[in-house]
């Protein structure tokens, strides 16, 4: 009989624990509910209110944490947004749009390699997931692993054929594989689909230009301008194709507006420079190449201090231009050493 009553109190609060969990679940879904029915219409303070009511009821809610994560990122709070996302993934280690978020914060804190191992973790759960694709092939080609990029730009074309950024990045990775013909077609594909993409206008200019096709480079920045006035690369690569095909003049006015859309661009600096030289004003020119050199000193700007050699040579100053060309042979800019050994023999 003892055992009997012993049977019927547990059934009675089993009943009750089965009914206050019901209960919960219920009440932590209506939270739910109304939370996104507050985030979908950017309340994001009152959807974390919600989200979180709905997390103290039922604290294995992994999509209530995704949730309020995303909230708290529009609020700017990148620190409790990434701790919801970790907790979601704790909770369902397939929620991959939280593994996402979180991948974009390593990312954003420059661990890279963090980054592109949870995309592969989401794209090992979902071979599939575009974003996921397109993040990793955008992280690889910022890497430099120009290879891999183009496999994933490659996988993620074949899912989505019809966007114009993919077609592009692809190019730029052909680009630095120096697969010219290949990068030539993935921008003319990204045109065909967003015939007002100014940069992939302006990396065909460059192309065209590195190629020795003139006229045609000029054509295709030109139009990357006409797009976007405000391209300073656009206005730089004009300039020094009117550099090459002594339209000088022209390249001062291109090289002065990629200028007053970046001052601080020493390339634009550089290429005046030269357009300067060619014109006799040596000294203007020696000026552009010095602002070059303080903007930037290092290796990237090695022609700056070879120009300036040639200009202080020019100008008879020859201990400067010794230096200018020195500077530049140690940083393997090669046509600096015939100069400093003429130098050197006078």
């Amino acid at each position: 009989m003892m055992l009997k009553r012993v049977i019927q109190k547990f059934l009675v609060l089993a009943f009750y624990m089965l009914f206050f969990v019901t209960t919960n679940a219920q009440s932590a879904i209506e939270y739910y509910r109304i939370g996104k029915l507050n985030y979908d219409s950017s309340q994001y303070q009152l959807a974390i209110s919600n989200f979180s009511e709905s997390i103290l009821l039922y604290p294995n809610f992994d999509s209530a944490y995704y949730y309020r994560g995303y909230c708290y990122l529009q609020l700017k709070d990148t620190m409790k947004a990434d701790n919801d996302w970790q907790t979601a993934i704790q909770i369902n280690p397939r929620c991959n749009l939280a593994r996402f978020y979180h991948a974009s914060v390593k990312y954003h804190h420059n661990d890279f390699s963090g980054s592109i191992n949870e995309l592969d973790t989401i794209l090992y759960l979902d071979k599939n997931d575009k974003e996921a694709l397109f993040a990793r092939a955008y992280l690889k080609l910022e890497l430099n692993d120009n290879e891999n990029s183009v496999k994933d730009w490659n996988k993620y074309i074949l899912l989505n054929n019809r966007n114009d950024t993919a077609y592009f990045n692809r190019g730029l990775a052909f680009e630095n594989l120096e697969n010219y013909k290949q990068a030539v077609k993935d921008y003319k594909k990204s045109i065909e689909i967003n015939p007002q993409n100014a940069s992939a206008y302006c990396n065909l200019g460059n192309i065209m230009y590195n190629t020795k096709k003139y006229k045609t480079a000029l054509l295709y920045f030109d139009k990357a301008i006409l797009f976007d006035p405000k391209l300073k690369q656009a206005h730089y690569g004009r300039g020094l194709t009117n550099n090459t095909t002594n339209n000088d003049k022209l390249a001062i006015i291109d090289f002065n507006n990629a200028l007053t859309i970046d001052p601080i661009y020493d390339r634009a600096y550089t290429g005046r420079g030269v357009a300067k030289s060619h014109l006799g004003n040596y000294n203007a020119a020696l000026l552009d190449y010095s602002k070059s050199i303080e903007l930037n000193s290092g290796k990237s700007n090695a022609v700056a201090y070879y120009n300036r050699g040639n200009m202080k040579v020019k100008l008879a100053d020859i201990d400067g231009a010794l230096q200018d060309y020195k500077i530049a042979f140690s940083y393997d800019y090669k046509p600096a050493k015939k100069e400093i050994d003429a130098l050197l023999k006078k």
